[in-house]
């Protein structure tokens, strides 16, 4: 894969809302759970290697983008504990 290819020190992932399908500017029409699963399969690909991850948000233009966000650190947070 990507990550084996580069063989990465760590891993920076812009993690945006633009694919949500409520998201304004997007037009990917991803489910809310389809977005958590996105962002699921990146964390646990580059856990499963032992890197660090750096996670930054982007997109959010819509009323409802915030929880695309907040369902991945919720996860996040879980997951760590």
């Amino acid at each position: 894969g990507v990550i084996d290819a580069f063989a990465p020190d760590f891993v920076f992932y812009l993690a945006g809302s633009d694919p949500f399908v409520e998201d304004r500017l997007g037009d990917f029409r991803i489910s809310e759970e389809g977005m958590l699963a996105r962002d699921r399969f990146v964390a646990e690909e580059v856990r499963r290697r032992g890197l660090p991850l750096v996670v930054v948000l982007a997109g959010g233009y819509g009323p409802a983008s915030w929880r695309v966000h907040f369902n991945f650190y919720r996860w996040l947070l879980e997951v760590s504990a």
